[in-house]
């Protein structure tokens, strides 16, 4: 048995024994849904219940005013760090988020987790899996950085790289990217995913409810 600062885990069977901060945010839901356009937003908010999400689009101009109304209808915030225009990924962009109430932020810069937790929010690292040197390179970087969770694209990989990456981390598993099917989405949830990120409406209903 393994041990960290926010859950206990069960290397054999993948076993969460607390409440980690990332199924907090989730509220017992296994759908993030990402949303890229005004449309897909008020989709969201408006018909569904789903209790978090993220945020893949707008500016540094008009992402406070986003955020101020996933507050208002109840719901979390989890900012893509690279998906917001004007957007940096540095120090003073992670304190600028902070000040906006963003719940949690998803970066692909490793140096960004401590600053993210430095300021509360939950810290998500992404990781683009496009080699075996990349899959190395991504279970070394969430090691040393430990973020809340680790977010892998795309979600279809294999499940014997998804069995290689949690038999090496210590934090959750998401995944994102090309979940275009129900199918596709199951499949990166059975195969140890906690939550998927999903573009399509469709599927936030008939997987997140």
């Amino acid at each position: 048995m393994r041990y960290d600062t926010d859950f206990l885990y069960l290397k054999s069977g993948g076993i969460f024994l607390e409440t980690s901060k990332l199924e907090l945010l989730l509220a017992g839901t296994r759908i993030i849904p990402s949303v890229n356009s005004a449309e897909g937003l008020k989709c969201v908010l408006t018909k569904t219940s789903l209790p978090c999400v993220m945020l893949k689009l707008g500016d540094i101009n008009t992402l406070p005013k986003i955020i101020r109304l996933i507050h208002q209808y109840g719901r979390k915030a989890v900012v893509h760090q690279d998906s917001i225009k004007g957007l940096a990924r540095d120090r003073t962009s992670i304190d600028f988020l902070s000040r906006l109430g963003a719940d949690a932020v998803v970066t692909m810069k490793p140096q960004c987790v401590r600053w993210i937790k430095e300021e509360e929010m939950l810290s998500i690292l992404g990781l683009f899996l496009i080699d075996t040197n990349a899959l190395a390179t991504g279970i070394q970087s969430i090691n040393e950085s430990r973020p809340d969770a680790g977010l892998v694209m795309p979600m279809t990989i294999p499940g014997s790289i998804y069995e290689a990456i949690l038999r090496q981390i210590r934090v959750p598993l998401l995944a994102g990217g090309l979940g275009m099917e129900e199918a596709l989405v199951t499949a990166a949830l059975d195969n140890g995913a906690l939550a998927a990120a999903v573009t399509k409406p469709a599927l936030w209903q008939t997987i997140g409810s």
